[in-house]
């Protein structure tokens, strides 16, 4: 049996006994023998399973079980973030690697070789310690910090909320428009079944709803920019192929991949609406949001019936394209506003500039980008089984969607075909529901509560 150091018998010894005090004679034996034992299993060779290090960890150092974080790190567990239940493999790659060298305390004296043994040991298993994280290198937004999109000009934040409106428009505006131009589409193709002919609009309602609940979680992992940019561009390309559709099968198909990657408009630009906008100016940048998306299903079949009118049908998506890449360049514009990922982005600078990897933020990501995926994609799903609340609203946003879009499909057949009215003329049927629209965005100001009156 090995025989102990002096410093380290020093050392171990209160771990070993819990006491702080020498011991007493008659514990003295006692000590030395923890203590010799101690040193063995530093020398034997490390387990491999994490489960094997924290058992082995809780025999030799604590005389208890490691459970909680206050048990390893110094550090309150109130300062720890709740998110650093896993830490990434680079950071346990550095730890584990260093774990046979002393280091060198604040005060100039060497640490303890079994607590730095435990620090750095600590982070392969269940939460990071005060040294990987310590709390005084989190990255965050201090309250003018330029970074920060709510502390944007005024001018350009207004610009994010027309860019990402108006894109949203365009999305919509493209769903309804088809149904101006429907009895066009019937007589290119030979189809003498009228409700085909109307799954183009069908298949890209669909196609909105099935996007919605993939890519909405997709920017809170990359961010809402790159979503933007990538969905969008795909959204303006995948136009072409309708304004060229040979059969009514390719344009059904191909409206129905467009909306797939066009939802990204509808369902993440609510998110950046609020990620610029402060709590006492949100619903008023809500509201100027909102008038153009709410609009687009009535825009629709007034322009789509127009343009079907005076150049063709094909001309409707044309005219889709150029709107669509328009914004395409006002999205490609705006910077990314999702605070997350800026603060992880900054995090990163501050290592690379400082070359300091204590720098960090509370968004870092701790797991693997598929299990973040699987929970980001899940979500949706969960929320809606388990939330009583959302059972509610996805009815009624059901209801409410299905009649506004029966419109689109019956003022047709009812003005058109039995009115005699033509296309253009039919779409001004529509406008009704704008103003009806545009009068419940403008009561927003009047559902407010009133602000408490200053304390004083």
């Amino acid at each position: 049996m090995a025989a102990a150091s002096p410093d380290l018998e020093k050392q171990a010894a209160p771990v070993a006994t819990g006491r702080e005090d020498h011991p007493s004679s008659s514990e003295t034996t006692t000590t030395t023998t923890t203590t010799t034992t101690t040193t063995q299993e530093i020398s034997q060779p490390r387990p491999s399973s994490d489960s094997n290090i924290l058992s082995t960890l809780e025999e030799y150092a604590y005389g208890r079980p490691i459970t909680t974080v206050q048990d390893l790190a110094p550090e309150p567990a109130s300062e720890l973030d709740d998110d650093d239940e896993d830490e990434d493999d680079e950071d346990a790659h550095s730890h584990s690697s260093h774990h046979s060298h002393d280091e060198e305390g604040e005060n100039g004296t060497t640490a303890n070789p079994i607590t730095h043994h435990l620090t750095h040991t600590a982070t392969l298993t269940s939460v990071a310690s005060a040294a990987s994280r310590p709390p005084d290198f989190e990255v965050t937004f201090s309250t003018d910090d330029p970074e920060n999109p709510r502390n944007w000009p005024l001018w350009y934040r207004a610009y994010t909320v027309l860019a990402v409106s108006y894109a949203t428009w365009v999305v919509v505006l493209y769903s309804t428009s088809y149904t101006a131009t429907i009895s066009q589409v019937m007589d290119e193709f030979d189809i003498t079944s009228r409700p085909v002919a109307t799954l183009g609009l069908t298949t890209y309602l669909l196609g909105l709803a099935a996007g919605s609940v993939v890519v909405a979680p997709l920017s809170e992992v990359y961010g809402r920019r790159v979503v933007y940019l990538v969905c969008l561009g795909i959204f303006t390309v995948l136009i072409v192929p309708c304004a060229l559709a040979k059969s009514l099968g390719a344009l059904i198909g191909v409206r129905f991949i467009g909306a797939l990657f066009g939802s990204a408009l509808i369902s993440n630009s609510p998110g950046t609406v609020v990620d610029i906008a402060g709590h006492e100016t949100l619903a008023l940048c809500m509201s100027w949001y909102s008038i153009a998306p709410l609009n687009g299903p009535v825009t629709g079949p007034l322009i789509g019936g127009y343009v079907g009118e005076g150049l063709g049908w094909r001309w409707a998506n044309w005219l889709a394209l150029i709107l669509s890449g328009v914004a395409f360049v006002m999205v490609a514009l705006v910077k990314e506003t999702y605070a997350p990922a800026l603060l992880k982005r900054k995090a990163e600078r501050l290592r690379k500039e400082t070359g300091d990897e204590r720098w960090w933020s509370r968004h870092d990501q701790r797991v693997s980008t598929t299990a973040l995926l699987r929970a980001n994609l899940s979500r949706p799903f969960v929320l809606a089984a388990t939330e009583p609340i959302l059972w509610f609203f996805n009815i009624w946003i059901s209801i409410v969607y299905g009649i506004l879009y029966l419109c689109f499909v019956a003022y047709p057949i009812v003005f058109t075909l039995h009115r005699g009215w033509s296309v253009s003329q039919t779409g001004l049927s529509f406008l009704g529901i704008g103003v009806g629209t545009l009068f419940a965005i403008s009561l927003e100001p009047t559902t407010q509560p009133p602000k408490p009156p200053p304390s004083s």
